[in-house]
């Protein structure tokens, strides 16, 4: 059974939900549904992927000692798998402080050099899917319930927000700074 996330909007959210450090990532995606947010982030995914082909930009940096167009979109997956894991423990109700994680060292041990830009791109768009999956077998109780990540209370719905605010966050910054 699937759930409706159309009438869910980050605006729902109380400020408790999420950690201030999160509230720019939650701003990028007020004006959407989570469901919306999880649809239009499908077409940016491929809109994005072909604009990084076109530049042949996939394994520049910007300056030395940032991280490339691979590594950040390694780093999108990464943590989308994280906060989804995330999602499902606090849905199950399961009250454990869940771990954060060094991003800094997932990234240097991606291997996203080794990457290719359909390869990516594929796994982003099957990591997406999961999550809109993964949102909509959750009931309104389970997406309001709130557990403890990385040191910080959240919710299950915040998470969903967090996903797509973190993936527009991230795009803006290649758009900007490689295409």
């Amino acid at each position: 059974m699937s759930f409706n996330l159309a009438n869910i909007t980050a605006m729902d959210l109380d400020t408790g939900e999420f950690d201030p450090y999160y509230g720019p990532y939650v701003q990028i995606v007020s004006g959407l549904s989570l469901q919306q947010a999880l649809l239009d982030s499908l077409s940016e995914i491929s809109s994005l992927a072909d604009k990084v082909a076109a530049q042949s930009v996939l394994h520049h940096r910007c300056q030395a000692g940032k991280w490339s167009v691979a590594e950040i979109w390694q780093h999108l997956v990464d943590t989308e798998i994280i906060f989804q894991y995330r999602a499902l423990r606090i849905a199950r109700g399961d009250t454990t402080n869940l771990a954060g994680f060094d991003q800094d060292e997932f990234v240097q041990q991606s291997r996203a050099s080794g990457r290719n830009l359909e390869e990516l791109r594929q796994l982003m768009l099957a990591v997406r899917n999961s999550s809109l999956l993964l949102f909509q077998m959750f009931n309104d109780e389970e997406l309001k319930k709130r557990g403890v990540a990385s040191g910080s209370e959240i919710s299950v719905r915040a998470l969903g927000f967090l996903i797509c605010g973190h993936q527009k966050h991230h795009f803006k910054i290649i758009r900007e700074r490689y295409c």
